[in-house]
């Protein structure tokens, strides 16, 4: 395929928070602070896109992808904007618990969630194709908004698998499978040609600026 120039296709930046204060916990809409160590990570992965001409820097509202990402956009004068859709799945009663002590009380349940949580929620929670179809909402409404532009969308590791997903055309089942660790970096470009369809591309996955092509 030949090479497109800039305003013939869209790119978008995925990345993912870094570690948070609480330990290992259900952290869906729990709102912990970023480490330091976490907020250093995102803000180095953020810095090494300063080269980039960015339209925007988008964020979910949670702080520990916010505090970062609204730094960045400030220092860099760059649009930011808070997306609602991006927060990451909502495990209800789950909620801010210890993963190991939910599992000592519920094994047979988040054994069931962690194989395969498109046929279990946690209680109270937020269903996987609920979640598919906010995170999606989301997206197409920033393809819309930011078409022929580049952007970077900092957020969780459920919506960067759920939109991996989206543009892989993969079944939701096996989306664990998909390691998208703190600090994840990802990068997708959307190909646009008058009259054919986008055609969407990642380039890299848990890569850095440099890798794609």
């Amino acid at each position: 395929m030949t090479a497109t120039s800039a305003h013939d296709s869209t790119r978008v930046y995925l990345l993912r928070h870094g570690e948070c204060e609480g330990g290992q916990i259900f952290r869906g809409h729990t709102d912990s602070a970023p480490t330091e160590a976490g907020q250093n990570l995102v803000l180095a992965r953020l810095n090494s896109l300063a080269g980039i001409s960015l339209a925007a820097v988008i964020s979910s509202p949670a702080q520990r992808c916010r505090l970062a990402a609204e730094a960045f956009a400030s220092d860099r004068a760059l649009p930011f904007v808070n997306e609602q859709n991006f927060l990451e799945i909502y495990f209800g009663q789950w909620e801010g618990q210890l993963v190991a002590d939910v599992a000592d009380r519920m094994p047979t349940e988040t054994s069931q969630f962690w194989r395969d949580p498109l046929s279990y929620t946690p209680p109270m929670g937020e269903a996987l194709l609920a979640f598919q179809a906010r995170v999606i909402q989301g997206w197409q409404n920033l393809l819309a908004q930011y078409r022929g532009q580049t952007v970077v969308l900092v957020t969780h590791g459920g919506v960067i698998r759920m939109i991996l997903a989206d543009v892989l055309a993969m079944p939701l089942r096996p989306l664990s499978h998909l390691a998208v660790p703190h600090g994840c970096l990802s990068c997708i470009q959307f190909h646009h040609a008058e009259g054919q369809p986008d055609w969407p591309q990642l380039l890299f996955h848990n890569g850095q600026v440099g890798d794609d092509y």
